[in-house]
């Protein structure tokens, strides 16, 4: 079985099987999902998929419910011969920083084996998200005043100096205890991005992604400066 990509320009590009087997997909969006954004296939049948094309191991996302280890468990139970695993991705649903979700998260299922530090609830995604009014881009806060008052106000940010906060002080503490477990920057804006990075390694954590960076937040000499560090 070979997949097919028709390209614009009449030409195409066979992807292989083989390019896949073995391999790991570290950023699955598996659901469940919002009744209002419904997903093509579930958790089980991502995980079948998957393993049927011969993946290592698929690491699951919830960005609605944020914690995605239970489900990630009971797929490795329905599905063996493939990997699953799971983490917490702090929402506003949890509370945005909220460590005594991480704590739960750490230790729900099959525990979580990332700490992802928001997506669409951070400050910086909520300052900027929205959709096109009349051909124009227009930010949701500035179309809609309930959420620039509730989201924004709930929102995740990362202070860029000064004293850091309990609470993240806490979650950083939860993340390095725990050699396995991975931070993830998530959605920050780029200089969030950096002093994050930096508490985390003054706390002692080594296991630490840069979420998106290609996407024309970073520049190509930031994310050597990230990579460069300890």
């Amino acid at each position: 079985m070979t997949a097919l990509y028709e390209m614009s320009d009449d030409r195409s590009m066979e992807l292989p099987d083989e390019l896949l087997r073995g391999t790991s997909d570290v950023h699955v969006h598996s659901g469940p999902w919002l009744k209002s954004c419904p997903g093509r296939l579930d958790p089980f049948q991502i995980a079948e998929q998957a393993k049927a094309a011969g993946m290592k191991s698929l690491v699951y996302y919830d960005h609605t419910m944020g914690i995605s280890n239970g489900t990630s468990m009971l797929v490795s139970r329905q599905v063996p011969g493939i990997q699953i695993f799971g983490g917490i991705i702090m929402t506003s649903v949890l509370g945005g920083l909220n460590p005594r979700a991480v704590k739960t998260a750490l230790h729900y299922g099959a525990g979580a084996k990332f700490v992802h530090f928001g997506a669409h609830c951070t400050h910086f995604m909520a300052s900027h998200e929205g959709s096109y009014v009349d051909g124009k881009p227009v930010p949701f806060k500035d179309q809609y005043p309930k959420f620039a008052e509730q989201e924004l106000s709930r929102s995740i940010r990362i202070p860029l100096d000064g004293s850091v906060p309990d609470a993240l002080a806490e979650i950083l503490g939860l993340i390095a205890e725990r050699p396995d477990v991975h931070l993830n920057t998530g959605h920050l804006s780029v200089e969030e991005a950096f002093r994050l990075v930096d508490l985390a390694i003054d706390a002692g954590i080594r296991k630490i992604v840069v979420a998106h960076p290609c996407r024309g937040r970073m520049t190509t000499e930031q994310q050597k400066q990230l990579a460069a560090k300890p």
